[in-house]
């Protein structure tokens, strides 16, 4: 038998794929060695974060969900809801806000999180800090009304985004990722669209075309927004058709009425804390409706002051509504705030039972704090406006924060924490202007930050 000789040509060859397993071997021992890679995903790259704002933990390979979560720690601790984006990324939520001026190590142990292939090799640590509150509200720029945003003392005013119509009204996130505004349209209806906290990121959310879709509202987890849609009228000197309430999932982008029967109405909507339930105004029937978003199960409270928006505990079970009483002979007629339990069904009359006069209660405010509450009222009857008062849920008496009788003080927030009052004060007398105004603990008068319409807190 013939020996084959080895030309250079194979020793070439041969060459090559030696020198491919090498490497395919290193980088295999060099993968292995690395292990398992895990970065920090915020929202703000800066490592600010907002109080209520989701977090991720990002793996390079999927993980046992399990051992992950046992690896993961935050300091201080702080409540959390945790949950699986996927198999490659853990995503972390505070349950309670975050405080301002701590910093919050987040931390990755090492260990094995799956099999012997998938090893975390160091310990991970990130520090994030909560960034400053900002305000947001509404002002005209170019005969336009625009969204701005300006910080707590008044300070570093900016429009948000470069949108070019008219904006009717808006809500912020409660994380203080975004914002969702109604914009009026070509077609004299308003549509819903979506713009993050940097202005940026701009995009229609629901076209209405001549339906009119107003009133935005964000539920507590961020995720979804619940409107009111009045359809487009049948000629343009009709009005607009009856106030219905729709609900649109931000992720899934699914949109849909809150209520099957089409013949239910109500508009206003609000959240409840915990994002279980959502309450609209019917006008027709004269009743807050509240229904659950799991089940569909719905209740009514009467109400004859609809005009004015409820509240709700910080535990999602009371409700402050207001209402209207009269003599029995129907001579007089007086406003009450009623306190309705949604696990017991009672209802009872919380403030206006036995009262002299009628103090006109409204803007009713429970701060996430459950023991302070903010009530409009009328203080000396034959005021024109309402003052604002700090009251408790057993305790009606408390200190007036804001009564001046130039202005009417609308549209109270409190902040995440419940330290500080956010609302409107339009001057009646004299030259017609329309502030944002603070009020907190220890101050005599509220301070003033702006001047626009409609603000909101942008944790």
């Amino acid at each position: 038998m013939k020996l084959r000789l080895f030309k250079p040509l194979d020793f070439a060859a041969g060459g090559l794929a030696l020198a491919l397993i090498i490497v395919i071997s290193v980088v295999i021992l060099v993968g292995t060695w690395e292990g398992v890679q895990v970065n920090i995903v915020t929202a703000d790259e800066s490592g600010e974060i907002g109080p209520l704002s989701s977090i991720q933990l990002k793996f390079s390979e999927p993980v046992n969900q399990t051992i992950a979560q046992s690896l993961f720690s935050i300091q201080p601790n702080v409540l959390l809801k945790l949950d699986w984006v996927d198999t490659k990324t853990l995503r972390f939520t505070p349950l309670k806000p975050l405080q301002p001026g701590i910093d919050y190590r987040i931390q990755m142990n090492a260990g094995y999180l799956g099999n012997k292939n998938l090893l975390l090799r160091f310990n991970h640590l990130w520090t994030l800090y909560v960034r400053q509150s900002q305000i947001a509200y509404l002002a005209s720029f170019n005969n336009n009304i625009q969204l701005w945003a300006i910080d707590a003392q008044g300070k570093s005013p900016h429009r948000i985004g470069n949108f070019n119509k008219a904006i009717f009204d808006f809500d912020a996130a409660p994380n203080g990722e975004y914002l969702v505004f109604s914009a009026l349209n070509d077609k004299q209806g308003a549509d819903l669209w979506y713009v993050d906290r940097n202005g940026n990121s701009l995009q229609l959310l629901v076209l209405c075309g001549a339906d009119r879709c107003t009133s935005p509202t964000i539920s507590p987890d961020s995720q979804q927004v619940a409107y009111t849609r009045e359809t487009a009228p049948i000629t343009p000197s009709m009005p607009t058709g009856a106030p219905r309430t729709w609900v649109l999932n931000i992720q899934s982008e699914e949109n849909r009425p809150l209520y099957s029967d089409p013949q239910i109405i109500g508009f206003g909507p609000t959240w409840s804390p915990d994002g279980r339930y959502i309450t609209s105004y019917d006008g027709v029937q004269a009743v807050i409706r509240v229904v659950s978003i799991a089940t569909g199960e719905q209740f009514t409270l009467p109400s004859a002051t609809g005009g004015e928006t409820p509240t709700w505990s910080p535990d999602s079970q009371n409700i402050l509504f207001t209402d209207e009483a009269a003599s029995p002979d129907g001579s007089s007629s007086w406003t009450e705030v009623k306190m309705a339990n949604i696990t017991t069904g009672d209802i009872s009359i919380w403030i206006g039972k036995s009262d002299p006069q009628d103090y006109q209660y409204g803007e009713l405010a429970w701060a996430p704090n459950p023991d302070e509450i903010i009530i409009g009222l009328r203080l000396p009857p034959d005021f024109t406006s309402r003052g604002l008062l700090l009251v408790q849920p057993n305790n009606p008496g408390g200190p007036v924060i804001a009564h001046d009788p130039q202005f009417v003080y609308q549209t109270p927030k409190w902040d995440p924490w419940g330290n500080e009052v956010l609302f409107q004060e339009e001057m009646i007398i004299g030259q017609h202007t329309t502030n944002i105004a603070i009020w907190e603990t220890g101050m005599t008068q509220p301070r003033v930050v702006a001047q626009g319409t409609w603000p909101h807190w942008l944790p």
